[in-house]
């Protein structure tokens, strides 16, 4: 657990959490817990919050599946995270992924990299940036258009900017 401005912890999902409830009840997801995140706000026990990573061999949905392949063995990846907007910029982003880097570097998956995916116009790109994440595609115009067109299409725009939204890269970070 750590703490940061006004946050009690950023933790792993506890045993009693809904999300646990539903992976007792699918065992084949309960590796899931260790790779998963929540900020709780101290003043009011609000989750403000959270992270979900798999790594190679965790079972994943079909909805994560069409967004990003498995990822391989040694490599992770970050499904999805997200922080309330009236906690954005005070560091619980950067909490919540330095919490996942440790997570995915545990036994039994030794994750030797983390990945995640970006659309344009994301303000938390400068932030996985600070962190380490690098660029690496895709690098074709057409290419990074027609990724974006997708996942606006599936998902609606981010960030309220349609223009912003038809782009998208793929981020990798060493650990």
């Amino acid at each position: 657990p750590s703490s940061v401005n006004g946050v009690s912890s950023v933790f792993s999902l506890p045993p009693q959490s809904p999300a646990s409830s539903v992976c007792r009840r699918q065992p084949a997801f309960s590796s899931r817990l260790r790779t998963a995140a929540v900020a709780v706000r101290r003043a009011d026990g609000k989750v403000i919050g959270a992270v979900v990573c798999t790594t190679h061999g965790q079972m994943r949905t079909e909805e994560e599946r069409s967004v990003a392949p498995d990822p391989k063995p040694g490599a992770s990846h970050v499904e999805w995270i997200a922080v309330l907007p009236e906690a954005r910029g005070g560091g619980i982003g950067a909490a919540l992924l330095t919490h996942a880097f440790s997570a995915v570097k545990q036994d039994p998956w030794n994750a030797r990299s983390i990945d995640l995916g970006v659309m344009g116009g994301n303000r938390a790109k400068r932030l996985y940036e600070r962190l380490g994440f690098e660029r690496v595609g895709p690098n074709d115009p057409i290419e990074k258009c027609i990724a974006g067109c997708v996942i606006c299409f599936f998902m609606g725009c981010p960030n309220r900017d349609p223009c912003a939204g038809f782009t998208y890269s793929d981020m990798v970070k060493a650990l």
